[in-house]
């Protein structure tokens, strides 16, 4: 089967992109040919990559780049005909309309989560979220989101009746695992991603503090770019128990992992997190991490092992600090349970599920 895949992220800055490098590439090397149009630059391994130009404002770099889409893809001398089916961001349905009403390819939308962001651009990618299932209600062949709750979110807001399947987050065995002993003297937590006050990264220093307090020997890495990023690095300049390397990339991301002991997923229950697929999640779990945070449908996705240390929603900090003690006297036995459920969420699993998806909806 020949695939396009139309994806808004930028493969070559944006971590979420393991996402659609990793899924390319189990689903070429599952026998399918797979072509990514993405805004950045990249190595493809086994899958053709083809760069989407775009400008510099995040939310709107779709709309920038579908006029090059639509002249590569769509034009009289486009090739999307060349495929067997078009999978399409969600952020991209909206302004390659006019073409998608009209194809007689069959089409998928691909949902990884609806806009994030706040204020006035969160408004605006909200009509383009929105209206981009609209259109996919009436026009595609079928939908992708990351979640059961995440399908009846789409399902309740835009009245969608296609058929929608569920593609979680995944990841690949961490490379890096095993080659230095994680110290068994200084407790290592983690988080990567976003440093946005929204995703719960204040919680993160309150739980430092408090681990301060109480005597718990500990540091805190914070990785990632977002709002709340100077106020990160002027802290940890003056702080020995916080380190932030800033932005990082995908092994230096694996290595870090590896030789820490705890996952921190602070993202709060509200509904943009309560429907989600984290990416952290899977890579956490195959790093041989515990995993703190508040407890909810989007943080453990109702998994079960003795990684999963995850409580309350208002007073997860208290509820881990008070675990502390039971994290690091089990780790052992945590760390191999992390590792084989990390099993379920192999990419080439994931793509295998989808494929059969895919197939289904044809």
């Amino acid at each position: 089967m020949k695939i396009a895949w139309i994806s808004g992220r930028d493969v070559e800055k944006d971590l979420a992109a393991t996402t659609e490098i990793n899924l390319a590439k189990s689903l070429a090397f599952s026998g399918s040919e797979v072509t990514l149009f993405t805004p950045g630059s990249i190595l493809a391994e086994g899958f053709k990559h083809e760069q989407i130009r775009k400008i510099g404002f995040p939310g709107l770099n779709s709309i920038s780049g579908a006029r090059n889409i639509s002249h590569r893809l769509f034009s009289r001398d486009g090739i999307v005909n060349d495929y067997d089916v078009l999978l399409v961001d969600w952020r991209y349905v909206r302004s390659l309309r006019v073409f998608l009403k009209r194809l007689e390819l069959p089409w998928i939308i691909i949902d990884r989560g609806p806009p994030a962001f706040k204020g006035l651009l969160n408004r605006l990618q909200k009509i383009y979220w929105s209206s981009g299932w609209e259109i996919a209600s009436e026009f595609a062949a079928g939908g992708f989101v990351v979640s059961k709750k995440h399908s009846e979110f789409v399902r309740g807001i835009n009245n969608v009746e296609i058929h929608l399947h569920e593609i979680p987050a995944g990841t690949i065995p961490n490379p890096f695992l095993g080659q230095n002993p994680k110290s068994a003297n200084v407790l290592k937590l983690a988080y990567v991603g976003s440093l946005d006050e929204r995703r719960g990264i204040q919680s993160i220093l309150e739980l430092s503090e408090k681990m301060i307090r109480s005597g718990v020997k500990h540091s805190i890495t914070l990785a990632g770019d977002g709002d709340m990023r100077d106020d990160i690095e002027v802290l940890a300049a003056n702080n020995e128990f916080l380190e932030f390397p800033g932005k990082i990339g995908r092994n230096e991301v694996r290595r870090l992992l590896a030789r820490c002991h705890i996952g921190i997923m602070p993202m709060p229950k509200i509904p943009i997190w309560r429907i989600s697929s984290p990416l952290k999640l899977p890579e956490y779990l195959a790093s041989g991490m515990a995993i703190i945070g508040p407890k909810h449908t989007g943080n453990d996705l109702g998994l079960e092992g003795q990684w999963n240390r995850l409580g309350g929603s208002e007073d997860w900090v208290d509820l881990a600090i008070s675990d502390i003690g039971s994290i690091l006297s089990n780790f052992s036995k945590i760390e191999e349970s992390a590792i084989v459920q990390s099993k379920k969420f192999h990419w080439d699993s994931i793509a295998s599920e989808m494929m059969v998806c895919i197939e289904n909806m044809l």
